[in-house]
């Protein structure tokens, strides 16, 4: 463990010895702010999964802010999405809203004032059956009050929390219901730290290994874990942006999304300089927004061949143009992972199977035909020699990824089942999951640029306090 990781644990110490202080002197809003730091802190290193004592001290201070949230009629055709990340373009809120409103119910989707992408949003789903609320208030106190009275006034058969794995104030406020209203978590981000628990009637998860961390590692009872796969929401609308080179004439491979997830490891490296070695004519393209030694010496090693480009929203056509996609390691893209599927792009992943949260076949509906997927370096390049030279091979796996993700049609009749029933057709099987050596990655991460930008970015007074250094460098804009 090294000097950084250390940091973060003492640091994590005196956060949680604040806490305690300012919930036992019932100062709320002190107690909600620490919160917030120290379920920001956890997500940010993945110390471990759940904390149980920040969800009990969560929904009792929440109880004595907004006391029981009651709801005695409880209106069967209304349905609220709750959602915390307000992303027209990344993530599932799209296809649960989609599902219910194609199951005939009327959906309140919940986002806060400053909603990313709340027009582009608005305007997608404006012909559909659909109330959007924007929480408005300033304080995080104000806006548990405004969305604990917009939970009463519509009274909702069921409440779907989509949400960041710090929202306090969102957690908080679903924790004080007491009614017939049933509480479902998305649990979007399984491989991570999330609060939730103390707000949660049932998880919805969307792979087996999900359902494992939930169970042994979150303490759910198994009948409260239900499995729904997801499918990556199609782009069409969005045309293609180009490429920084002429894609007519060059073919490439594309890879991307957070730089974080291709560091602790020279294997991507390795690869990527693989691939360019070996095929002098091939371009490639990383989309993400951010940087890292790796991308930098790829390329300082390649300029006029490694690329890399913003987040990109035509996802579906660069998938469709890409030679194949190379999936990032020791982390993988789930979501960036099913898009490369549904478009006919090969997800050549390289896992380890020690390490189920961070392997690719846990995604897919028939690991048993995933040939792009293997944990031998050697393998994963012999795959891409025989897709690069053999066009009849590459073509059948290509029309071998028809099945591997969950259909549109499917995914709204088992989230029908999950609604109606708590019930889904996909089950979950407790296995020999070890989450620690996935958990242990995050310490490979840790620095300390990553905790001066996580205490700098707390917006905690108090911490602040402990740290003017950090506080007058957030201030200058030097974080």
């Amino acid at each position: 463990m090294n000097f950084q990781y250390r940091s973060f644990e003492k640091e994590l110490e005196k956060g949680k010895k604040e806490l305690k202080k300012a919930w036992e002197k019932e100062d709320i809003y002190k107690t909600i702010c620490y919160l917030r730091y120290l379920t920001c802190f956890y997500y940010t290193i993945n110390y471990r999964l759940t904390d149980n004592e920040l969800e009990m001290i969560t929904a009792d201070a929440s109880l004595k802010l907004l006391g029981e949230t009651k709801l005695q009629q409880i209106n069967q055709n209304k349905v609220i999405f709750y959602d915390g990340f307000a992303l027209a373009a990344r993530g599932l809120a799209g296809i649960y809203v989609k599902a219910l409103c194609d199951l005939g119910f009327e959906v309140t989707w919940i986002m806060y004032k400053w909603a990313p992408d709340y027009n582009e949003i608005h305007k997608k789903f404006s012909t559909r059956n659909v109330d959007f609320i924007k929480i408005t208030s300033n304080n995080i106190l104000d806006r548990m009050r405004e969305l604990r009275d917009i939970v009463q006034n519509i009274s909702p058969k069921c409440i779907f929390i989509y949400t960041t794995p710090d929202d306090v104030g969102g957690i908080g406020t679903f924790s004080t219901i007491n009614g017939r209203t049933i509480r479902f978590l998305v649990d979007l981000t399984d491989h991570a730290f999330w609060l939730g628990k103390c707000a949660t009637d049932y998880v919805i998860g969307f792979r087996n290994v999900g359902y494992n961390a939930a169970v042994t590692y979150r303490i759910f009872d198994k009948d409260k874990v239900l499995l729904l796969p997801y499918y990556p929401e199609k782009r069409e609308e969005y045309s293609f942006e180009g490429m920084p080179f002429d894609y007519k004439k060059h073919e490439f491979v594309f890879s991307g999304g957070s730089p974080y997830k291709i560091e602790g490891s020279t294997l991507y490296e390795d690869l990527v300089c693989y691939i360019l070695n070996k095929n002098q004519d091939m371009y490639f393209v990383f989309a993400g927004n951010g940087n890292n030694e790796i991308l930098e010496r790829l390329k300082k090693k390649y300029p006029k061949r490694f690329f890399q480009i913003d987040e990109r929203k035509d996802l579906d056509q660069v998938m469709k143009l890409a030679k194949f996609y190379l999936s990032t390691y020791p982390m993988f893209g789930a979501l960036m992972a099913q898009y490369a599927i549904t478009n006919k792009c090969i997800p050549v992943s390289l896992c380890n199977m020690d390490t189920p949260l961070a392997n690719p076949a846990t995604l897919v509906l028939h690991p048993e035909k995933a040939n792009f997927i293997s944990d031998s370096v050697d393998e994963i390049c012999k795959f891409i020699d025989y897709i690069m030279s053999d066009e009849e091979y590459y073509q059948s796996v290509k029309n071998d990824l028809d099945d591997q993700v969950i259909s549109e049609n499917d995914f709204k009749e088992v989230l029908e089942s999950i609604i109606l029933h708590q019930d889904s057709k996909y089950k979950g099987h407790l296995e020999d999951t070890d989450i620690q050596s996935f958990l242990d990655i995050y310490k490979k991460r840790a620095s300390k640029d990553l905790y001066v930008k996580t205490i700098g970015n707390s917006r905690n007074r108090w911490v602040y306090r402990r740290h003017p250094l950090i506080w007058l460098k957030r201030k200058l804009g030097l974080l």
